[in-house]
């Protein structure tokens, strides 16, 4: 349709209002396609059309260009439409660029998309276009029409959409730091200018763009049964807007009535939005008090939530746009958006804010799942752990051992770990009202729903997740533990290799367990943790540690192992000699492995070397130091280390080789490697020794002992005390490879340096009061879970909610479904199960049944 000519020669075509729709609906078909299972392949396919990615620009730069609307109210509605299809084109943009594709010809065509996007300069021209509708408003001389108000509202929007969405993918495209055409077109200057003249464009009664939203707010709550009904279980009835409202919510403010009725859903959804939008916490005064504001946008929230519910039913009241969920979901997660910048504030009356702060929870679990919803609820997830986290005194003198490590992991670490935890006898304000408003259980939802969606987890999901889990309610913490463990499960090594974005959450479970051995390897304040709180967070993670470390272990060694054979075609296809030849005993300069299995490898590494520490008898007292399990009432007597399957030896060498063959990904990784490689020569000599041999897989190389000394920093103090072991080490390893003895003169020179480091750490103590599963499970009062080793199942919302059947015949195993009692009685359950496998069923179909 695009690439024909108009009839006056134009390119592209003059489009009317019944085209505009079909596009409009076919951009909209395609952007939800993109967030569907089959998104990467859907996406790949349409970087391979390149006139329909110039249709899309052209289209962009088409709405932003037009820089006058029309005073005709029929034209309006086609201007409308135009800016409409505009911001669709431009989601579509963004969200294309964003998806990590992986033939080497879509990514080219998304680098040339980034960049043709950047010559059409949409940021000037939407800048433009609000500077001219911005004068007409304020140079005419009577306000004007509600025709042209709509349309101005969608000029808004669309440039707000042009300034959040486009400057995002083209840095992420073209590896830009900065962005300064955001600065240059001075575009949201004039959004804001357009808003505020909008919102004075009517001065006779009150701010035409707060009546109008409440009018819709208040048509809206009228249609969808239940929606004020959220509002009046969090606290939230009432409320007003305005400058007239009332802070105690006694009574609605006047301003609810005034303006037309909307009883247009399109109408409607675009009040809504403006009235989100007035609300903005940024804008100057006049504008509600903030518990005004808030109230207020829980109560747009809950009332879309509860259309969109409808719409799901096949309800017409939830339908504000013909579109069902999807549009009730932008208004809804845009209030919850706006609601979280003011509970980000200080609030001088702070059990009201605490109050407001479980509603925005309650509003995030009535509201339709989305992939990328994690990044709505991220400014929630930083205020439940805001009060927890102190930063560490710049004056204590930490050891040489800890002045070794700290470094390394403050350059590698986001910011929201580099601080210590602060786990207190009872949770926090905050993070006791994000526990009432189901915050645990919205969490879980998100893995489980990433397990069958290309949803998006982020650091703060588990930064926020570890003090969740030491104060939230051990039903519900066992089941997101459960979960993380299902979706760790079915992950494959090749998500360890792959920066980016995978569909089908392919590495959600992955992502969640590194960034809570991450979180827990941080240290506590000296007073802390609480002892009751270290207890109770110690049997929890009793129940997932024990199989997440194996799991880890494998995924590693694997993921090793197919980046080395990438590797080894990629130098075969080079010409001349390989940048790297294994035992050369130098760095080389190939990008190797991806920054998830460095990561992953070195939270591994470290987690395990302050386990063995840990665990190790104390030589002396005074070297050992104080340890909170002991003052907590635990022991580590009761549990075996290392775990079965961890295979500690093979990871190292796996490591070793990963580093051989290029620098590291993280600065840590080496510094984490070269400790554990002494650690384990000197604890399982006979392990490594085995490695050492021809052929091993994983072979621990002298050459690659050499080369992770060689890439410890020199500038950090703590380096030649570890570099001089890994030599001393790298000449046993050589003398061990030729069948001799060598001189084991490596012991426990890593002991001193570990246990300096990581003895203050939550980790030293957790693992210091680990239990075995079973009777972690039985402290805490748990009920059993699927008997299967191998269950994945995500089906339903929680772990906890899934029904389970147990074993017809022993009554002791319980399955969440047929297809895991069928995997158990294969696997060995038919050996285990009363009666052994005498009277099993032809088939192996399950012959012990199961019991409702």
């Amino acid at each position: 349709m695009l690439q024909k000519r108009g009839k006056d020669g134009s390119f592209p075509p003059k489009l009317d209002a019944s085209e505009l729709e079909d596009i409009r609906d076919k951009l909209r078909a395609a952007d939800t396609h993109l967030e569907g299972s089959e998104g990467v392949a859907f996406a790949e396919g349409l970087l391979d059309q390149e006139p329909i990615l110039v249709a899309m620009l052209q289209l962009i730069i088409a709405a932003a260009s037009r820089q006058q609307l029309s005073e005709d109210p029929v034209q309006l509605v086609e201007d409308e439409l135009k800016l409409e299809v505009g911001m669709q084109s431009c989601l579509l943009v963004y969200n294309l660029l964003g998806v990590n594709v992986a033939s080497p010809a879509a990514v080219a065509a998304q680098r040339r998309l980034a960049e043709a996007l950047l010559a059409t300069k949409p940021l000037h021209a939407s800048a433009g276009q609000l500077a001219a509708i911005a004068a007409r408003v304020q140079d005419g001389a009577a306000a004007p029409s509600l025709a042209f108000g709509n349309a101005a509202t969608t000029a808004l929007l669309f440039g707000l959409v042009i300034a959040s969405s486009l400057p995002e993918g083209a840095l992420q495209q073209l590896r830009l730091e900065t962005f300064p055409a955001l600065a240059e077109a001075h575009l949201l200057e004039h959004a804001a200018r357009l808003l505020l003249l909008m919102w004075g464009a009517y001065p006779e009664d009150a701010m035409r763009v707060m009546a109008l939203g409440l009018a819709a707010l208040s048509d809206l709550e009228g249609g969808a049964e239940g929606g004020a009904e959220g509002g009046a279980e969090g606290g939230v009835a009432g409320g007003g807007g305005g400058d007239g409202g009332s802070d105690d919510g006694e009574a609605p403010c006047t301003c609810r009535q005034l303006g037309p009725p909307l009883n247009k859903a399109k109408g409607r959804r675009k009040a809504l939005m403006a009235l989100v939008l007035a609300l903005d916490s940024s804008m100057p005064e006049p504008r509600p008090r903030p518990v005004t504001a808030v109230r207020l946008l829980l109560r747009v929230g809950l009332a879309a939530a509860a259309c969109a519910a409808q719409a799901v039913a096949g309800g017409e009241p939830g339908d504000l746009k013909g579109r069902g969920e999807g549009d009730c979901a932008v208004v809804g997660w845009a209030a919850l958006n706006q609601l979280s910048d003011y509970l980000l504030q200080p609030w001088p009356q702070r059990e009201r804010w605490l109050g407001l702060c479980a509603d925005a929870w309650r509003l995030v679990a009535r509201l339709p799942p989305h992939g990328m919803m994690v990044y709505n609820i991220e400014p929630l997830l930083e205020l439940t752990v805001r009060d927890l986290r102190t930063v560490p005194d710049d004056g204590r003198s930490p050891s040489e051992a800890a002045a070794l490590l700290t470094p390394a992991l403050e350059d590698e670490a986001p910011s929201v770990y580099a601080d210590d935890w602060r786990l207190p006898a009872e949770a926090p304000g905050p993070l006791a009202a994000a526990l009432a408003g189901g915050a645990l259980t919205i969490l879980e939802r998100l893995l489980r729903r990433s397990g069958e969606a290309a949803a998006v987890l982020s650091v703060p999901f588990a930064q926020a997740a570890l003090p969740l889990l030491a104060y939230g309610e051990p039903l519900q913490v066992a089941a997101l533990l459960a979960t993380a463990t299902k979706l760790l499960r079915g992950t494959e090594a090749r998500a360890l290799l792959v920066d980016g974005v995978l569909p089908a959450g392919s590495r959600a479970g992955l992502e969640v367990v590194t960034g809570l051995l991450c979180s827990v390897g941080r240290s506590c304040t000296p007073d802390q943790p609480s002892p009751p709180v270290l207890r109770r967070l110690s049997l929890l993670l009793s129940l997932a540690l024990p199989e997440w470390l194996p799991m880890l272990s494998r995924l590693v060694r694997e993921a090793v192992v197919v980046d080395e054979e990438a590797w080894r075609r990629a130098q075969e296809q080079q010409p001349g000699p390989p940048q790297q030849q294994p035992g050369s005993g130098e760095a080389a300069a190939t990008d190797t492995g991806s920054d998830l299995l460095a990561t992953t490898m070195g939270e591994l590494l470290r987690f395990c070397s302050t386990a063995a520490v840990a665990f190790l008898p104390p030589a002396a007292p005074a070297e050992r130091g104080p340890s909170l399990a002991a003052a907590a009432g635990g022991g580590g007597g009761s549990f075996a280390w290392p775990p079965p399957g961890l295979a500690e030896a093979e990871v190292v060498g796996a490591a070793l080789a990963l580093m051989q063959r290029g620098p590291p990904r993280t600065p840590s990784l080496p510094v984490l490697a070269g400790l554990a490689a002494l650690r384990v020569a000197d604890c399982r000599p006979e392990g490594v020794r085995a490695l050492c041999a021809p052929g091993s897989a994983h072979a621990w190389q002298p050459a690659a002992l050499r080369s992770v000394a060689a890439l410890l920093p020199s500038g950090w103090e703590g380096c030649a005390a570890l570099a001089e072991p890994l030599r001393a080490l790298a000449a046993q390893v050589e003398a061990w490879s030729a069948g001799e003895e060598g001189s084991r003169g490596v012991a426990r020179a890593w002991e001193a340096m570990v246990r300096s480091a990581h003895a203050g750490t939550l980790a030293f103590d957790v693992v210091g009061m680990m239990m075995p599963p079973a009777e972690a499970r039985r402290r805490l009062g748990l009920p059993a879970f699927c008997s299967n080793p191998a269950c994945v199942n995500l089906a339903g919302d929680s772990e906890a909610g899934l029904t389970l059947q147990q074993c017809g015949r022993c009554g002791r195993a319980s399955y969440c479904c047929r297809e895991c009692q069928t995997a158990h009685w294969r696997s060995g359950h038919k050996g285990e199960c009363s009666g052994g496998g005498s009277g099993g069923g032809s088939g192996g179909s399950g012959a012990s049944g199961l019991a409702g």
